[in-house]
């Protein structure tokens, strides 16, 4: 059911220094740090306006055609 892709190390390592820096943003008083009262609505914004726009993007690669029927019966 779920094949094993791959490790993509580019993303792993862009990732973990995204949360690696980020926690310390929401967590400490930075010259960067934020309400944390913003933090979990803006994500889902955030979140939100990814999927609307993963959604409203073309597919890339082929498309199945579908077989038409032969006509013979079972």
């Amino acid at each position: 059911m779920n094949e094993k892709h791959p490790l993509d190390i580019i993303s792993l390592i862009f990732g973990v220094l995204f949360l690696g820096l980020s926690i310390p943003v929401l967590l400490l008083d930075t010259p960067l740090s934020i309400n944390a009262a913003w933090a979990l609505p803006a994500t889902v914004i955030v979140v939100g306006l990814l999927i609307l726009g993963s959604a409203l993007m073309p597919r890339r690669g082929p498309v199945a055609e579908i077989e038409e029927p032969s006509g013979q019966a079972f």
